[in-house]
């Protein structure tokens, strides 16, 4: 097995792959990229995992489509069914398993930097928090 490096997001992510398959996961993992910036650009202030729920949407959109047509064609014999379709099954269901494991990791790195930022909220709220005075001060005091 190989392992790819893609960025989406701003965000590295390994992604294991067959023995030289690493041009093509790069590729995808650009168009995917590329797909996220788009989406960003007309989509301001959408969370990045909106976003990348969005491309997902969008290249779903394009594969259904695609397999709608081809099952069309075949259906009116205009197209041969392809000789090695569990073969391809196989490897659309090794790639959806390849962006599910990229999709994780890219929720994870995002989780992980939000646990991050409310861990520093909590400590500035209990910064704040340790220098007003008391509830039994207030009261000496009125």
């Amino acid at each position: 097995m190989a392992e790819v490096e893609i960025i989406i997001g701003g965000f590295a992510h390994r992604v294991i792959c067959a023995e030289g398959q690493e041009p093509r996961i790069q590729m995808l993992g650009q168009r995917i990229a590329r797909e996220i910036t788009n989406l960003a650009e007309r989509n301001p202030g959408h969370s990045p995992t909106r976003l990348l729920l969005l491309a997902a949407l969008h290249f779903a959109d394009q594969a259904d489509e695609r397999e709608r047509c081809h099952t069309q064609a075949v259906l009116h014999g205009t197209l041969e069914p392809e000789p090695d379709a569990e073969n391809q099954n196989a490897n659309t269901a090794r790639a959806q398993e390849q962006v599910l494991e990229a999709t994780q990791l890219y929720l994870a790195q995002v989780f992980d930097e939000m646990a991050r930022r409310l861990e520093g909220l909590d400590r500035d709220l209990a910064s704040v928090e340790a220098r007003l005075p008391l509830e039994r001060d207030l009261e000496k005091n009125a």
